[in-house]
Parts: C-alpha cells; sequence; structure tokens
C-alpha cells in the first residue's frame, strides 16, 4: 500500500504544478501562513548528491541529480543495478537505461514522452528530479525549523490524488547559511519530504556544486540509444588523404602506431611497435598497384619480408569479390554505421563533438558501439602544411564480450598529401634490381631567380610522376629523386634509381613494367628525342609560375650519386678508366675507392666461375658488341645485374669495338679494355686533365676478366689469347667515380699501384692512342703508353689522384 501511494505521489504533486488541471483541487489538507512561493529559484546548473530514506521500510537509496543546458539527469543506485534518466526538456523525451555496478548494459534503452511527473524509477515518486519539483506549485511559509543542525525556513503543499488519499509536501529551505559554490541570492534546499497516510518519505540534498560539465548530462560512455531524439549535427568528413600518430589503449596495454594512408596514391605505411622482437618497430608499407606488402625493420632499415596482400590483411577491403584497398571511412568504422550527435565533451583539454552508434560486423553477425571525437571548428591542429580543422580526436570500439573498450587517441592528424618518397621500398630491392639514371635538362628560362626554385619537393616530384607515367611504373619505383641545377649554363640535373617489380607476381593487380632495363628504355627513348617538359612551381600562397625544360642526355649514373647528400659544384666533365686483363684464370675484381661514401654493395656472378665477364650486345646498325657493365664490389661502378646478364643491355647509337683474345705462343699478358657508360652517344672530342696526389695505395690486387664478343656469360681461361688493342677513338669515357687501388701484373712481384686517369674537353677522342707517360707526385696529368699493336706489355706508373669532371657527365666527381 505503500509504494502505490509513493508512485502516485508526484502525480498528486500535478494538482499544484497545474490548478486548472482535470485532476481537481486539494481536499481536506490546509495550510496557513503568510509567505507564498511559487517557486525555489536554482541555480542555472547544478548538481547535487541525493540520500533518499523510506522510513517505514528502512530502505536508503542513493540519487546523483544534475541540471545543465535544460536537461536533467537522475541516476539511482541501488545494490545491483544503476538506473539513469534523462530528462531532456529541449525535445521533450525521457531517456532510460539500466547498467550493472560495472557499467555494462543490462537490457535494452528506452524512450518515452516526458510527463511533468514521471518518476526515474517506476513506483518510486522519490526518483523525481528537484527541478520539477521547485519549479511547481505554490508554497506556504509556515515555520521555522532545524534540520541537520541547519535553522531552515518550512514551507508546506498539500496535494490529492483523490477523494480518499492526500499528500501533504515539506520542503526545507536554509536562509542564512552559506554553501561553496552557490550564490547568496539562490535557495538552498537541505530537505523535501513527503507525507502520506502510510508512510513518510525523506529526500536530504548533500554537495551542492554548480560545476557540471557536458558529460554528466549524457548517457553513460558506449551507450547509444537508436530512437533518442538529438540535434542535427552532421558528422565531419574523413579525408582519403591523411597522416596521423595515435595511441591504443586496451587491456592496460599501450601501443603508439604511425599511419600514413593515401586513397589517391593506392599506398599505406603502417609504422608499429613490434613487443615480439628485439629491434622494436616494423614499417609495413601497403602497396595496391602491384599487390604486395614490404615490411622492413625501422632499426636497421633492412627489408624483413615482402609479401602477396590477401584477404584478412590490414587496410584490405574484407568481404569483396576481390583485393582492394579499404576506404577511410571503412578503416574508422564509419562505413555501414548507424550514428548520431550525443553531445560536447572535454578531451585532452580540448572541446570535442561526439558521435555514438552502431557498426554492423559481418564476421561476428553482431553489432558494436563506437564513439567518434571530432574537435570543434574553433580548435585548429597546426600540424602540417596547413591548420587542420574538424579533425577525428579520438575513437572509443566496444566489442562484444569485452570488458573495456578499444581507446584510439589521434594525435598529429594531418590531410596533406604525403611525398612518393615517403613510401620507399629501396631496402627491398637489390643491387641487381636497380638501375640508376641521370636526365640532362636545358631550362628554358631565362631569370636566374626561377631557377633557384626547381629543386624543390614539388619540381621534384612533378617529374618522377612524368617519368613513371612514360614508363608505365609506380613512381614509388622511380625511388631516390634528386635535383640540382647549374644557374650559369641553364641546366638541370634529374638522378634517381628504377627498381624492378617484386619478383612474385600478385595476379589480382595490375603490375605495369616488371623489368626496369625496360623502364629506362622506355625513357630513354624519349629522352632522346629532346622531350619538353611544363613544371609548375608555387612563387608563394597566390603566384604560379611555369618552367619549361627539355631532356639533352641520360646516361647510366653511378649509385653513389643517387645516395649522395652532398651536393658539390657541377663541372662538365668526363673521366676514361682503363683496366688490365691478366692471362691467369678469371678471379674477383676487388675494387677500393677513396671516396667519402661508406655504401658497398657487392655483386656475385650467376655462373660457377668467381666472377662475371663483361657484357656485351650487338646494335641494331653494327655487327660490333657495345660493353655495357662490369662486375665490381665498388658503389661507383655502373654494373648490372648476373640475372640478366645475356638479355640487357643498354641502347647506343654508335657501336664500339670490343676485346678480343687471339692465339700466341708468346707468354700471355693481360689486354686493356675500356667500358663504356650507358650513355652511348660518343663526344666527338675530349680533352684530358690529370691531376696528382701522393697517397700510398693498398695492397689489394686487381684482377680483370678475359672476355670474348662472342660470349657474354663464361670467360674463358684455357684458351691462349692474342692482345688486341682496341681504338680507343671509338670508346667513350666510362664513368668512374674516384681513384682505384690495383696491383701491377708486369711486376715481378705484387706490388700495389694506383692508378687514376681523368679526362677533360680539349683532347680529341679520335686520336688513336693515349702516349705520354707523366711520373711524380707534384706534376698534373697522366697518361698510358699503349706502345706497338705487337707489343705484349702494358706501364702503369704509380700515380694516385683525384679526376676532374667532364662535359658530358657532371656526376663523375661524386
Amino acid at each position: 500500500m505503500l509504494l502505490r501511494k509513493i508512485s502516485l505521489l508526484m502525480q498528486i504533486l500535478f494538482l499544484t504544478c497545474c490548478p486548472n488541471s482535470s485532476w481537481g483541487t486539494p481536499w481536506n489538507c490546509t495550510v496557513t501562513g503568510l509567505v507564498r512561493l511559487l517557486s525555489f529559484p536554482l541555480p542555472e546548473k547544478y548538481s547535487v548528491q541525493v540520500e533518499s530514506k523510506l522510513i517505514n521500510s528502512s530502505t536508503i537509496n542513493l540519487l546523483h541529480e544534475v541540471y545543465f543546458q535544460n536537461i536533467s539527469k537522475l541516476t539511482v543506485t541501488n545494490l545491483t543495478h544503476v538506473t539513469h534518466c534523462l530528462y531532456d526538456y529541449n525535445f521533450n523525451q525521457l531517456v532510460t537505461t539500466v547498467t550493472d555496478l560495472k557499467g555494462t548494459r543490462i537490457g535494452s534503452c528506452s524512450v518515452n514522452p516526458l510527463q511533468k511527473l514521471s518518476p526515474c524509477v517506476p513506483g518510486h515518486t522519490e526518483t523525481i528530479p528537484l527541478f520539477q519539483i521547485s519549479h511547481h506549485g505554490t508554497w506556504v511559509a509556515t515555520d521555522m525549523a532545524q534540520v541537520r543542525q541547519i535553522i531552515s525556513t518550512h514551507f508546506e503543499l498539500c496535494l490529492n490524488y483523490s477523494s480518499q488519499e492526500e499528500i501533504k509536501l515539506h520542503a526545507y529551505i536554509a536562509d542564512s547559511w552559506t554553501f561553496p559554490e552557490i550564490k547568496p541570492d539562490v535557495n538552498n534546499i537541505v530537505r523535501v519530504k513527503f507525507e502520506e497516510v502510510d508512510g513518510i518519505i525523506v529526500n536530504d540534498y548533500v554537495g551542492f556544486h554548480t560545476n557540471p560539465t557536458y558529460e554528466d548530462i549524457q548517457l553513460p560512455f558506449g551507450i547509444f540509444c537508436e530512437n533518442m531524439k538529438s540535434h542535427n549535427i552532421s558528422l565531419p568528413k574523413i579525408p582519403n588523404v591523411f597522416a596521423m600518430h595515435y595511441e591504443k589503449i586496451f587491456l592496460e596495454k599501450i601501443t603508439t602506431e604511425k599511419l600514413i594512408f593515401d586513397m589517391n596514391k593506392k599506398y599505406v605505411l603502417h609504422e608499429i611497435e613490434n613487443q615480439n622482437v628485439s629491434h622494436g618497430a616494423n614499417i609495413i608499407i601497403y602497396d595496391y598497384y602491384t599487390g604486395h606488402k614490404y615490411t622492413i625493420i625501422k632499426a636497421t632499415g633492412q627489408c624483413q619480408n615482402v609479401e602477396k596482400l590477401q584477404i584478412g590483411d590490414r587496410f584490405v577491403e574484407r568481404f569483396s569479390s576481390k583485393l582492394k584497398m579499404t576506404d577511410a571511412l571503412s578503416f574508422f568504422f564509419l562505413k555501414k554505421s548507424t550514428f548520431e550527435y550525443i553531445g560536447m565533451r572535454q578531451l585532452r583539454g580540448v572541446m570535442c563533438n561526439v558521435w555514438t552508434g552502431y557498426h554492423f560486423e559481418k564476421a561476428s553477425n553482431e553489432n558494436i558501439t563506437i564513439e567518434w571525437y571530432f574537435t570543434q571548428k574553433n580548435w585548429t591542429d597546426n600540424i602540417g602544411e596547413t591548420a587542420e580543422r574538424l579533425v577525428i580526436f579520438r575513437v572509443d570500439v566496444w566489442m562484444p564480450g569485452n570488458p573495456e573498450a578499444y581507446v584510439y587517441n589521434i594525435y598529429q592528424f594531418d590531410t596533406a598529401p604525403p611525398s612518393w618518397s615517403t613510401f620507399d621500398i629501396t631496402p627491398c630491392a637489390s643491387y641487381s634490381d636497380k638501375v640508376h639514371f641521370t636526365i640532362q635538362f636545358y631550362v628554358n628560362n631565362k631569370n636566374r631567380t626561377i631557377l633557384r626554385y626547381l629543386t624543390d619537393h614539388s619540381s621534384v616530384q612533378q617529374l618522377q610522376v612524368a617519368l613513371s607515367n612514360m614508363s608505365e611504373i609506380t613512381p614509388v619505383r622511380i625511388a631516390h629523386t634528386e635535383m640540382d641545377i647549374d644557374l650559369d649554363k641553364k641546366k638541370l640535373f634529374f638522378s634517381a634509381s628504377l627498381l624492378d617489380a617484386p619478383k612474385e607476381e600478385n595476379k589480382q593487380f595490375r603490375s605495369g613494367i616488371k623489368d626496369n632495363e625496360i623502364a629506362y628504355m622506355m625513357i630513354q627513348g624519349l629522352m632522346m628525342n629532346r622531350w619538353n617538359f611544363s613544371i609548375e612551381m608555387k612563387m608563394n600562397l597566390k603566384e604560379k609560375m611555369i618552367v619549361n625544360i627539355t631532356a639533352e642526355k641520360i646516361w647510366k649514373s653511378s649509385a653513389d650519386r643517387i645516395f649522395s647528400s652532398t651536393t658539390k659544384t657541377l663541372e662538365l666533365s668526363t673521366t676514361a678508366y682503363k683496366a688490365t686483363a691478366t692471362s691467369k684464370p678469371a678471379t674477383s675484381s676487388v675494387f677500393k675507392s677513396t671516396a667519402s661514401h661508406s655504401t658497398k654493395h657487392t655483386l656475385k656472378s650467376s655462373t660457377t666461375h668467381s666472377t662475371r665477364p663483361v657484357h656485351t650486345t650487338k646494335h641494331k646498325t653494327s655487327n660490333k658488341p657495345i660493353i655495357t657493365s662490369f662486375i665490381t664490389s665498388s658503389v661507383h661502378s655502373t654494373t648490372r645485374r648476373s640475372s640478366k646478364a645475356s638479355t640487357k643491355s643498354s641502347p647506343s647509337r654508335n657501336s664500339v669495338p670490343s676485346t678480343k683474345r687471339t692465339t700466341s705462343n708468346t707468354p700471355k699478358v693481360s689486354s686493356v679494355i675500356h667500358f663504356t657508360s650507358s650513355q652511348t652517344s660518343t663526344p666527338s672530342k675530349t680533352t684530358f686533365k690529370t691531376t696528382l696526389s701522393n697517397k700510398k695505395s693498398t695492397n689489394k690486387h686487381f684482377h680483370t676478366t678475359s672476355m670474348t664478343s662472342k660470349s657474354s656469360t663464361k670467360p674463358s681461361s684455357t684458351r691462349k689469347t692474342k692482345t688486341k688493342v682496341p681504338n680507343f677513338s671509338t670508346i667513350p669515357a666510362f664513368i668512374l667515380p674516384g681513384p682505384m687501388v690495383c696491383s701491377c701484373p708486369t711486376q715481378p712481384t705484387s706490388k700495389p699501384c694506383t692508378e687514376s686517369l681523368a679526362q677533360s674537353s680539349k683532347d680529341t677522342i679520335s686520336q688513336s692512342t693515349l702516349v705520354g707517360s707523366i711520373f711524380g707526385s707534384f706534376f698534373l696529368g697522366i697518361a698510358v703508353a699503349l706502345i706497338l699493336y705487337a707489343v705484349r706489355r702494358i706501364f702503369i706508373n704509380k700515380i694516385k689522384g683525384h679526376h676532374i669532371s667532364s662535359i658530358d657527365y657532371p656526376y663523375t666527381q661524386f
């Protein structure tokens, strides 16, 4: 009987709130007094703890009431569960949900029209917000009373539910007492008592505060009511190109990850801490052009693995008929999701708009609850090239069966497009899978100031993309790009490395041209036809400039030029290099360079011999082979990989005679071999200029490989040879980046000697023999005397020094 009367208490209170109601007027209940109040003024926003005591049943319930932004939230806690009631006066709705003591939802979330006297817990009139009680009805002051040792004014209000039942409400308001955070002109309600015929209910109000937050008037985290009305605020747009760092927190574990996502380029870079290995972070690059992923150890820069993409991999569209890259909406669980705006929350000191909703997980056939945090438009994240607004700031994911949420705290969200060099896969390409090349352009613009801007990142990337289009490969395979400008002669030099496609093809993706040699030939064909290109440069935020360039030359350049971080003065130079081939069985050639670069590459022959012979190919218009590559351990040589020795070569317009071996009864001596770069057009005139330096040579011996024009894969070591001196006037100079250390085969003992031959632009290459020898440590110049056709020996003098730049190959000094 008592519970039934309590459930009707607030309905009776409605008679006071609405005196014209059809419920009638109070019956047989009178109050007397001179002071009357229509309502009790309360703070504009407040939170208060309520201790509710049912006197007859000896039961105590704890309540927490918050009023803010025209919304009251009442939380009722008992021994087993917690009831959350949201009184939304803006949309006239009462939203109720029940959770256990840990916050896990029990049952469904209900949304009902708001009644003025609707209790939070059905049948318990004491669970009505104070906001409604204090603002309705006419209260009469009767006397003074002491409540909890506080002198208070006693107000009364009579209500009746029917002709048989009466209820009297008592309110006690402290007059002269001050409370923390409560202004003096605001009434402080100490107690509200519900007096009925069968019992008394007392609500004591303690702990008034006036600083509630937006979180206090929202449902618990991770709870979504689908039918709940809310403000129509649209979710900010998620870009398809972004970079971010994020902190993932789950079950007391914290990991920090980095993500660069580019839907337009179809590449993803994911850097994640791997706790199962000692080297720390792994960098995984997802390539959705060829369908591969590259795993690189960040600490060492070594390639760990190259795999084909498959269903189930990260960033691969799930439940799709074919492999394809997922979009940004799917990554943030926004695709195929139902969500609504729930309000604002402060996160890491930043005020954010929050959306919550369901995302249907097809794998488990269940809904997972997601909360998305976005910064407001008045907040700016100045991380990248532009000021970012309305960026995603945090994502919370509640998986079914997990007691805690996955928390993703997002930092440094940047929507600026990443450069192609960001997705660097060169660690996963061996030295034999690379072709290093350089293109010389003539700049048609006359303004020297404009030329200085040509080496910026934007210009390099424009050329990189243009070359990838003409060679039918992705720009990622044009790696280690570098651009230099010669202001005086208006020359632009573009250097890069062409990479092979992965050896194991993913047939579900298009890979383009697989072989970098073919890609180089396609580029070379267009460059030799004086290819024209227009570079668009931004001078400032508003002004743009178009610079026209014309290709003049292209050649294969040394590897150290590509990896060099120092830009030297561009001198136009050509370097000649001569090596000797001994009559001993072919052995490995060992080069030691005095260049400053520490990177070294060692190539292995594909044959059973210890060295690989010089590869030759025949020009379409000539039967004479052209020497295109040579096995060496130095990074400065322009070698080609052994796996392509018999099939690949650089195209040439002029053929070059090769060194042939003949039979003779005389003792075998080394034959002279000249090497050409991939720049096959022989200049008509070249001068030679030499610089000597007194440096001690090393003890390493230099052994060259004998070869014939008939074989390009295996050297012969059993047949007797007859040395034939080649015509040096038809052999272009080979690009050699530095002095070499070798052994002199003509000496009785293998004493070390050093040779450095440099050529300048004043001597002509049409001269049939290089004659002259320069001895001494302070003289400039060096010459190699080639005596008579039948003479069987070569004199190599002890001289050492750096070579001089040439006109045709300006990168030889690096």
